[in-house]
């Protein structure tokens, strides 16, 4: 497709009939794993917790290696356990999120990190917040893709973001060519 890898997945995913029909959607690396900290931790109590959402913002906690060097067939939940701290400005990256929407119509096509061409007669119909139950702002509503000190929380959900892995993990991603050395 000439595309990076995201965006192929995103256009080809877009006429899915599991997409079309979902009644709730997001878009996530196969590094990135949901934690409800919300009720019994499952997506109705977060759900039941935000009931007037129809987006949620889930802002990443990034994981380290935490000096695990050696790959290890295993649940990487269990191995990577050490994470940025909830305050954490910088890499401005750090607060990125991913959005948990209705696919009920509010916008016109999937994105990386929320949906995009929002349809400008349904602002008023948007009810986003973030991981901690809060409104977001409207500025957010057009093109933000990342959580500010006002407006990141992780009281209900956050989104576990594991892009380091061990060692040995991130040498194989790089001679994949999914890392770029640094300065470059």
């Amino acid at each position: 497709m000439d595309l990076k890898p995201q965006y192929a997945a995103l256009q080809s995913v877009e006429e899915e009939n599991v997409i079309q029909n979902a009644k709730w959607a997001t878009f996530i690396g196969v590094d990135e794993y949901v934690n409800i900290k919300a009720g019994d931790g499952i997506l109705d109590a977060l759900f039941a917790a935000v009931s007037d959402a129809n987006m949620i913002a889930m802002t990443w906690r990034l994981f380290g290696n935490g000096d695990v060097h050696d790959y290890v067939d295993g649940p990487i939940t269990e191995q990577f356990l050490r994470c940025t701290p909830e305050f954490l400005r910088k890499p401005h990256q750090a607060w990125g999120f991913k959005t948990l929407f209705q696919n009920i119509g509010l916008f016109k096509k999937l994105g990386v990190h929320r949906p995009k061409g929002l349809n400008p007669q349904l602002w008023e119909d948007i009810n986003w917040f973030n991981g901690s139950g809060n409104p977001l702002p409207r500025k957010m509503f057009s093109n933000g893709w990342r959580s500010t000190i006002e407006t990141y929380g992780y009281d209900l959900v956050q989104l576990n973001h594991y892009a380091v892995r061990s060692a040995e993990s991130f040498l194989v991603k790089w001679d994949r060519g999914f890392c770029e050395p640094r300065g470059s």
